[in-house]
């Protein structure tokens, strides 16, 4: 199962909050993972380049601005997938719980 991170700026992604574990193939369908996401093999520093503006947050999320999927090597066995991290661009914690039906 591939877990999803909910993380801040300046954090690293172990360091943020483990949302949820979901197979890696509905990750990659309901939160359009893609190839050029993949970002690292180990844990890395979340930060932020130049000010973006925050979205509207659930209270319990509004500090999370980045939502990270960690992939093992049981998760991309098969495809030209990558074991480790991949950083969503473009979608904050909110919509994830969305899109995943969590929220």
């Amino acid at each position: 199962m591939a877990k999803i991170w909910f993380v801040k700026d300046g954090q690293r992604v172990h360091e943020g909050k483990l949302f949820n574990e979901e197979p890696f193939e509905v990750c990659v369908d309901r939160l359009g993972i893609e190839p050029r996401h993949w970002r690292s093999k180990r844990d890395f520093l979340i930060e932020k380049k130049g000010k973006a503006r925050k979205a509207n947050l659930a209270p319990a999320y509004c500090d999370y601005e980045f939502v990270v999927v960690e992939a093992d090597c049981d998760d991309v066995a098969s495809g030209s997938w990558k074991k480790g991290f991949y950083l969503l661009e473009g979608i904050r914690p909110n919509h994830t719980r969305k899109k995943l039906g969590t929220g």
